[in-house]
């Protein structure tokens, strides 16, 4: 016989293995009340959690920097360059807020929940802000501490603008389609 023959596996026979549970009562009045949460916190936590999962991980490292470097530059410069910058760098994400289902093909499902729009739209919408204006914070607090708060304002204002801008675009053009240049795609 051949040495590099196949050897025949046995054969075990299979045996069943019973086990019974004990059949309980359900008593209805015990069960807790079903109650149907529609708030859109959950909403919102995994949306910025999705943003922040989006691109290359070493590219945080750009926005920290910058995020850190806001603290210790002049505050115009901050202000005028460093902060257009860093939220410039976002617009990819910010574009792809409102078009991922639809290109994960996902907006089956998403698009059947109860009110989408109101809910999961608004969710997404106010996730990208708080990433906007999180990333605005050192100009926040330095603005502050100086005591210009209609300067705070508009920078508040600009966030809302910003990302309000960039899902729009995204909508309007189907997703991230009009940042695939190549330099950009490169970048990130």
């Amino acid at each position: 016989m051949n040495e590099f023959a196949v050897a025949k596996k046995k054969k075990v026979p299979a045996v069943e293995i019973e086990t019974k549970h004990p059949l309980k009562e359900i008593h209805l009045s015990q069960l807790p009340v079903a109650s149907p949460a529609f708030g859109i916190g959950a909403f919102v936590k995994t949306e910025l959690l999705m943003l922040f999962r989006i691109g290359h991980k070493w590219f945080w490292l750009i926005n920290i920097g910058g995020f850190i470097a806001m603290f210790s530059i002049p505050l115009t410069v901050a202000h005028q360059i460093a902060l257009p910058i860093l939220w410039f760098l976002q617009t990819n994400r910010w574009a792809d807020i409102a078009t991922k289902e639809k290109y994960n093909r996902t907006h089956y499902f998403t698009y059947a929940a109860y009110k989408p729009l109101q809910r999961l739209l608004t969710s997404q919408i106010i996730a990208g802000m708080l990433l906007t204006i999180t990333l605005a914070i050192p100009l926040i607090f330095r603005y502050i501490i100086s005591g210009s708060y209609l300067t705070v304002f508009k920078i508040l204002l600009g966030a809302i603008f910003v990302v309000a801008f960039s899902v729009c675009s995204g909508v309007i053009s189907g997703g991230n389609v009009f940042l695939k240049s190549p330099f950009y795609t490169d970048l990130l």
